[in-house]
């Protein structure tokens, strides 16, 4: 064996301390942290320490042979322990440095941003399909260099440049994408400083480039390369404890920010449409894809025109600003866009909220109404009655009359203030109950309150007792009540029916009347009452909002022969079955 220089043993001892310095950084702030990202980074510590320790003893024991250099090393005749040596350890440290990249890079992904379940499997399948080419590559080279195994020459010029070539790309990639995923977290996340990334990024590529300085010759000499690995080795676990102790890397974690971010964007209960450059969907959340009946899988590349709903256009929807529109279902939906820009203010695209505004339409439209009929009828009865009481008092016209319709007037005030008390029960009740009722038995309870103030009356009412709903039997009776009373007062048919549809799609009210009159129809139907335009009373409001307060709808069909109105409710409250209905009247 012949001498080794004293500076090549020194900077070798060096270097394997520096290498057992990962290795218990590794191992101790396993022990020491619990965090997100710890065990990434330990594990490359500590394998990065194993990886620069091999190759030292490797080197080492090349130079006690007299080689003071990598170049042609190919066809120097070597002991068989030295060779059993050269050729175990190619593949372990091609194994090792994969291994350390990957785990580097998890480190980074895991602890800046959201790690799914699919990425780390993603990330490890990359990693291990390099570390099995790394490992064959180094493994094969080994053999075929000391004679073992013979290769065909047009082989070999074909798979080890292929095999370097995938390890290149695909590590450069990996430490590419990590130390800019480091440095973007630390301009978006101010607790984690861009000193932090800069120290997370001495370990891993400086070290890196010097195994490709050495692998293709460009510093083949084994002093000068061992003496460049100590001081990448000694800046990179510098960097480590400069970002574990004086940064205090685990007293943060930037992955909650992107987490909590993207978590509230999949959570939040207001409608999000991302849009790109060119006005395409590229994300939506869960609240979009409810308020629009679609998945991501289905819009995400479409123009966001291809959903615009009716009232909205692409060009209005991406204009910035707001915007007002409905639904086919009924939700009354406000649109307010913004632009996205990066740093130097150039559009990347835009972000539409969508805020549903129909509760609040709701409530103004309510408000509008109790509005009408506190200013108008309220206002005009009282006026009524103020005169009637005048007459009275000069006796100009018979008592009797008088007093009958002042009463006749107070009646009307009265059971318009008790149409609004019951609307504003409506609006307050529970939407459903436990167990189940047949709607036939709703029904029934309506037509006996109207009997107890009209006497006795033929309701026809079809109707399966297999169709049950749990809605709330107040808010259901009081509708059924106004609906049936409507077709007595207004319509002067004394027989209207009731049909329950067997199918549990909904309830029909038909009478054989005049039939409503188109303003009232008009008013209703619309939403919106007008100083001109405005509906007689309270009882179909009551009808509108104890529906939507069910969460359903009625339609209104009126003609020379009568009037229908169809109340839907939805099939969770109205359960329908395959059962002949039976006919009853009362």
């Amino acid at each position: 064996m012949s001498p080794i220089p004293s500076s090549l043993l020194i900077l070798s001892g060096l270097t394997i301390l520096v290498s057992l310095g990962y290795v218990i950084f590794g191992v101790s702030i396993y022990r020491q942290y619990d965090q997100i990202g710890v065990r990434g980074l330990s594990l490359f510590s500590v394998v990065w320490g194993l990886n620069f320790m091999v190759s030292s003893i490797v080197l080492y024991f090349l130079a006690s042979t007299g080689i003071q250099t990598g170049t042609n090393l190919v066809g120097i005749s070597f002991s068989r322990n030295l060779e059993y040596l050269l050729i175990g350890s190619t593949p372990l440290r091609g194994l090792l440095t994969i291994s350390g990249i990957f785990a580097w890079f998890w480190f980074v992904y895991e602890y800046t941003t959201q790690a799914s379940r699919r990425d780390e499997l993603l990330i490890f399948a990359i990693s291990a399909v390099l570390v099995a080419v790394a490992t064959l590559n180094g493994l094969v080279g080994a053999l075929v260099a000391f004679g073992y195994i013979q290769l065909p020459t047009a082989l070999r010029a074909g798979f080890f440049p292929f095999a370097n070539l995938l390890e290149i790309l695909g590590t450069g990639i990996a430490i590419g994408v990590g130390v800019a995923q480091l440095f973007r977290t630390a301009r978006r996340h101010s607790p984690f400083a861009r000193g932090a990334a800069a120290a997370l990024t001495l370990p891993i590529v400086f070290p890196y480039l010097l195994r490709y300085l050495y692998q293709f010759g460009i510093v083949p000499q084994f002093q000068r390369i061992q003496s460049l690995r100590l001081i990448a080795l000694s800046l990179g676990l510098g960097g480590c404890l400069l970002a574990t102790k004086h940064y205090r890397l685990f007293d943060q974690l930037p992955a909650a920010q992107a987490i909590g971010r993207q978590t509230s964007f999949d959570t939040v209960n207001t409608a999000i449409t991302v849009l790109d450059d060119k006005h395409r969907v590229s994300d939506l959340n869960t609240s979009a894809e409810a308020l629009f009946g679609v998945t991501k899988d289905e819009v995400i590349g479409r123009p966001i025109g291809e959903l615009a709903p009716r009232g909205a256009t692409q060009e209005s929807l991406v204009d910035t600003g707001g915007l007002t529109f409905e639904l086919a279902s009924g939700a009354v939906v406000e649109a307010e866009t913004t632009v996205t820009t990066d740093d130097r203010g150039r559009e990347f695209g835009r972000v539409i909220v969508y805020k549903d505004i129909t509760q609040e339409r709701r409530r103004q439209q309510r408000i509008q109404v109790l509005n009408r009929v506190l200013r108008h009828n309220l206002r005009n009865r009282l006026a009524v009655v103020h005169g009637q009481i005048d007459a009275l008092s000069h006796g100009s016209e018979p008592l009797d009359e008088d007093v009958s319709k002042v009463k006749v007037t107070l009646d009307d005030l009265v059971e318009m203030g008790s149409k609004a008390g019951k609307i504003e029960n409506i609006l307050q009740a529970d939407i459903s109950v436990d167990s189940k009722r047949p709607v036939a038995d709703i029904v029934r309870m309506a037509v006996d309150d109207l009997e107890q103030e009209y006497g006795p009356m033929n309701v026809d009412i079809v109707a399966s007792s297999s169709v049950t709903t749990t809605a709330n039997p107040f808010i259901l009776e009081s509708i059924f009540v106004e609906l049936i009373e409507n077709t007595i007062e207004h319509a002067g048919d004394t027989s209207p029916a009731v049909e329950v549809l067997e199918d549990g799609s909904g309830i029909v009210v038909r009478d054989s009347g005049p039939g409503i009159p188109d303003d009232e129809i008009e008013v209703f139907t619309t939403g919106e009452e007008t100083p001109l335009q405005h509906g007689s009373g309270l009882g179909l409001w009551l009808v509108k909002w104890g529906v939507e307060r069910l969460g359903g709808d009625v339609q209104f069909e009126t003609g020379d022969t009568g009037t229908q109105i169809m109340v839907s409710l939805p099939p969770a409250l109205l359960h329908g079955q395959d059962s002949a209905p039976k006919t009853a009247s009362a």
